[in-house]
């Protein structure tokens, strides 16, 4: 069995009782599950609700992906938004840093740094928690990985997919990540790659459908709080 299976496997098992028999947090996991039902029950695709109050704090992805599963399965289930959408994506995180770093490591050195990074305390507390935190930094490691291996369409994809996940923080790490990287290490000719016409078209023309959408769905108003108000 490969390594890293063995690892995950480890990991899941450990963290297997604390997922389904902890209970909802009522400051963010149950409200946003209200969200999710709301939207459900009006029709909402793109602009959220809780109790009648329009929530742009947080774009849509995650919404989206809990949306699906309570579709699917008919109820919200801790186990399954835990599995699917903080331990899974901590999971491919663990998988890109480990491929990623392959070659400067040995197989033990690997080892250690995988259960280094899945027990490190924000990160295990994110593989659990129902939130977007883990599911950004998929993302933002995604599009780092992206950069690193020449495709800069998927660095501008992934940036954005952290964006939709988390807002401006999704959008400022990745780019500011590459751009103190290249600066740092004396690479300036090649911001001009990182940063072409490829990766703020891409960004740009996804950005301005989401914000399009929103602004049909829920008016100049929800557009406002999603752009400047919560920001």
């Amino acid at each position: 069995m490969r390594r890293r299976t063995v690892i995950f496997l480890f990991i899941f098992a450990m963290l297997l009782p604390l997922m389904i028999l902890r209970e909802y947090t009522p400051a963010n996991e149950l409200r946003y599950l209200n969200i999710v039902d709301d939207a459900l029950s009006n029709g909402n695709f793109i602009t959220f609700y809780d109790h009648g109050q329009p929530y742009a704090d947080k774009p849509p992805l995650y919404f989206w992906f809990a949306m699906i599963l309570k579709k699917v399965f008919g109820f919200h289930s801790m186990f399954l938004l835990s599995c699917l959408l903080s331990l899974l994506p901590a999971f491919v995180t663990g998988w890109i840093m480990d491929r990623w770093t392959e070659e400067k490591l040995d197989g033990e050195e690997s080892t250690a740094a995988l259960l280094m990074l899945h027990s490190s305390v924000m990160f295990l507390a994110a593989s659990i928690v129902l939130r977007m935190d883990m599911l950004m930094c998929l993302w933002i490691v995604l599009a780092l990985y992206a950069y690193w291996e020449g495709k800069i369409i998927w660095f501008a994809v992934a940036t954005f997919l952290a964006l939709f996940t988390k807002g401006p923080v999704g959008l400022l790490l990745p780019p500011l990540t590459v751009l103190v990287y290249l600066v740092s290490t004396g690479h300036w000719r090649s911001l001009g790659k990182a940063f072409g016409w490829q990766f703020w078209f891409f960004l740009a023309f996804l950005s301005l459908l989401w914000l399009g959408c929103a602004y049909y769905e829920g008016g100049p108003e929800y557009l406002w709080d999603l752009t400047i108000g919560q920001t």
